[in-house]
This record gives structure tokens, sequence and C-alpha cells, in this order.
């Protein structure tokens, strides 16, 4: 295998492997233990994210197909039952087998076809929703699994030689949820210096998310000791979110340990703009501030489609109960109207006064 770092993978995954066999055997007696469901979650993730990273992308696919299934579970649309744990373990031989032969895509074809089948049929079908009619006007509830995270990760300069692809790491992070990304690009040398092997880039993202912290941590799993990065909680919650005020462009610099508490003391007061104050000071560097506004204007851009989404919820469902009521009282006109035709039609007295 020519990628050393495939072997690591390959390593990596065989233990995922033995920890999903026992978690499976573990959920046939405790089918409610939702730390368990997370974690099974958890690892089929990091498998499909980092088996794609590392060109495993058959074992990716079909590694997706069954987080599919354990998704709808650890969100309680669906229930364990002996088919899932039996099609799970059917899975895990299906991808020991895939690992060893990443290039081999005949293979085992049926086998995985009918595992895929069988977990389309588990999936929980869709239902359509039948609205009742209340006096109470909505209220839409606050989502507070909701989080906002910001990702720093700077990577090492060698991380493409060591065949991790850092685009990969980005596009699982969006698969969490809302990803917004800042490139840092001022390590970039000029041509001259450039070596077009190395990174000299780093990214500050905000991810807005329902995902752990331990499950953000598992997209760098196959990263880790290959740059630096840190994961930082900035609102936990919708109704959080909804009732701070963004944080100041003084204090993102203070969170991110780009400026002392010192030197915010000395600028406040000052008729100049924090930032461009901070830059002539000395203080930090205008890449630092121009970093600080995405992730100020990005958290107001998110607060602001969170309201608005809320509210329209809130007006959608009411429109939703006037048309049942439209419909009803249209459905009566149009019955009446047809008993009067035939009341007299008839010459029926007793439906005329109807």
């Amino acid at each position: 295998m020519s990628n050393p770092f495939q072997k690591v993978f390959i390593e990596e995954a065989q233990e995922i492997f033995e920890s999903l066999e026992q978690d499976f055997v573990l959920l046939e007696s405790a089918t409610n233990d939702s730390e368990l469901i997370h974690k099974i979650f958890r690892e089929l993730h990091t498998l499909k994210g980092s088996g794609a990273m590392f060109d495993f992308h058959r074992l990716s696919g079909f590694a997706h197909d069954l987080e599919t299934l354990f998704d709808s579970v650890r969100n309680e649309k669906l229930s364990i039952t002996p088919e899932i744990i039996t099609v799970s373990l059917e899975s895990i031989d299906l991808l020991k087998a895939m690992l060893q032969n990443p290039d081999d895509m005949t293979s085992n074809v049926e086998q995985e076809n009918r595992l895929v089948q069988s977990i389309k049929q588990l999936l929980p079908k869709i239902e359509t929703a039948v609205h009742s009619i209340s006096n109470e006007p909505p209220r839409p509830a606050k989502n507070d699994s909701i989080k906002v995270y910001r990702v720093n990760y700077k990577p090492d300069n060698d991380i493409f030689i060591k065949g991790i692809n850092p685009f990969v790491l980005f596009k699982n992070l969006s698969g969490l949820g809302k990803l917004y990304s800042y490139a840092h690009e001022e390590n970039i040398p000029v041509l001259s210096q450039l070596n077009p092997e190395w990174c000299y880039t780093s990214w500050t993202s905000i991810l807005v998310t329902n995902a752990s912290l331990n499950e953000i941590k598992d997209i760098f799993i196959f990263a880790e000791g290959s740059g630096e990065l840190s994961i930082t909680e900035i609102f936990s919650g919708e109704k959080e979110l909804e009732e701070q005020s963004i944080p100041l462009i003084g204090d993102i610099l203070l969170s991110k340990g780009d400026i002392t508490r010192e030197e915010v003391e000395r600028i406040i007061g000052s008729r100049k703009f924090f930032g461009e104050q901070a830059v002539e000071m000395g203080f930090t560097s205008k890449e630092k501030v121009a970093s600080a506004l995405f992730e100020q204007n990005t958290l107001q851009s998110v607060k602001k489609d969170l309201i608005s989404h809320t509210n329209s919820s809130s007006i959608r469902v009411q429109n939703e109960k006037l048309d049942v009521l439209t419909n009803a009282v249209s459905e009566l006109v149009t019955l009446q109207a047809r008993l009067t035709q035939y009341a007299e039609i008839k010459k029926e007295s007793e439906l005329t006064t109807i």
C-alpha cells in the first residue's frame, strides 16, 4: 500500500470494528442506552469521514448508509430491534472485507446491495402530518440542542505529504451542520519561496450544529498530531443565541488570545474603530482583526436567520390552520348548495330549512 497513512487508518478501523461488534452485542440487552447509541454513531461517522479521506470510498459510502440508520435511532425516530442488530453485525463483516481490498469495487456486490436494501427498509417512513386545530397560536419550541462552535485548525506544513486532505475534513465537518470558514493566508510565501507540496493556510470556522463536542473531535481523529486544533463553544442553544448579544470585536480577539485584557482597556475610549486602533497601536494584526470581523458578522447572520426562521415557522403553521378552516367552510358551502338544489327538485321542505 503506497500511502503509509492508509496503513494507520486500517489499524484504527480494525479497532473501531472490534469496538462496534462489542457495542452491538451490548445494545441487544440495552436498547435504550442513549450513550451507547451515540458512541456507535460517532464510530460510524469516523469510519465514513476518515475512509473518504484515505480513499476508501466504497467503505465510506456503505458506512454512511449504516450511519444514517443509527442517526434515526439516536434522534428517537427508530427503536432498536433484533433486525437492526442483525443487519449491523452483517454490515461489519462487509466493512472488514472492504477495508482489506479498497480498490476492489466488484467483490461482495450482492451482499452489499442486500444490506443496503435491508437498511432502507428499516429506516422510518416519512409520514404526512395531520394538523389539528386549536384556539392557541403556535409557539415554536426553542431548540436547546443547537450549539455554535468556533473551530480553529492550523495543519502542519507537510500535511499533504502525510496523505491528509484538509478539505475532506471540512467537508465532513459541514456534514454536521452549517459551516462558515475563514482562510488565513498571511503565511503563504512569495511564489519563488513556495513549496507546492506544503500547506501554508489555516482556518477559523463557525459551526452551527446539534452535534456534540466529541463528534466534532472525531472528524479530526486521523489528523491528530498533524496540526493545531482548538474547538470553543460560543453559544449553547437557540435561547442563549437569541437572548445574548453578539460579542464585540475586542471580546472576540480576547477570547482567541489575539489581544490582552490590558490592551483592550487601553483601546477603550478611542474615537477610532476598535480593530483599527488595535492595529495602529501594534497590539494585533490586520489579519486577526479581519478574522474577528468574520466571526462577528457570521454570528450576526446566524442569529438573524434563526429569528427569521422561528417567525416564519410560526406564520406558516397558522396559515396551514387557516387553509384547513377555509377548505372546511368551502366544503360546507358546496354541500349546502347541493342540498338546496336537491330539496327544490324533490320538494323536500325539511331539507330546505337546513
